[in-house]
């Protein structure tokens, strides 16, 4: 949601994206309909907020990369190859060979190498290429997807910040 809804290209500054993704969540959270026509906040009450507050102060000790690459390293994605033998990862691309051209491949992530993994319908490993956008700086910058103009990423629109949403 937030890659397209936010248009995160267009923000200027990190607190910019912050406003957008605050009002895009609340809007998903309270207005949506999602569960039996009902909003997830109407079907879940319980889980407005978790009780804690951030700090951050407390960021370095409880941020934890590991925590990230695991997280990543639990799902395979369907990827199109494209007709130069490339797929899409965080608008950037990445070469798996002109033999896969048109096919489906599945992308995983490998937490000890910090690689992405390229597999074929069955399993085998096509190649492995280190995931740079998922270095700690990265993240913590919100530098994980590509944000440049041209073939790879969202071309921008006019500035637009989402309006408040009415009503609960």
């Amino acid at each position: 949601m937030g890659q397209t809804w936010g248009e995160p290209w267009l923000c200027h500054s990190v607190s910019e994206l912050q406003q957008r993704m605050d009002v895009l969540a609340r809007w998903q959270r309270e207005l949506y309909p999602a569960i039996a026509g009902m909003s997830r906040q109407q079907a879940y009450p319980g889980l407005k907020h978790s009780g804690r507050t951030y700090d951050v102060a407390r960021e370095a000790a409880v941020w934890d990369l590991r925590g990230v690459w695991d997280l990543m390293a639990a799902h395979l994605v369907p990827r199109d190859v494209s007709s130069q033998g490339k797929v899409s990862l965080y608008n950037r691309p990445y070469s798996v060979g002109l033999r896969w051209a048109g096919r489906t491949i599945w992308v995983g992530f490998d937490a000890e190498a910090g690689t992405w993994t390229f597999q074929d319908e069955a399993g085998h490993e096509i190649r492995r290429q280190v995931a740079p956008e998922l270095s700690a700086e990265r993240i913590q910058m919100l530098e994980v997807t590509n944000r440049r103009r041209g073939v790879h990423a969202p071309k921008p629109r006019a500035p637009t910040t989402p309006a408040e949403p009415t009503g609960s």
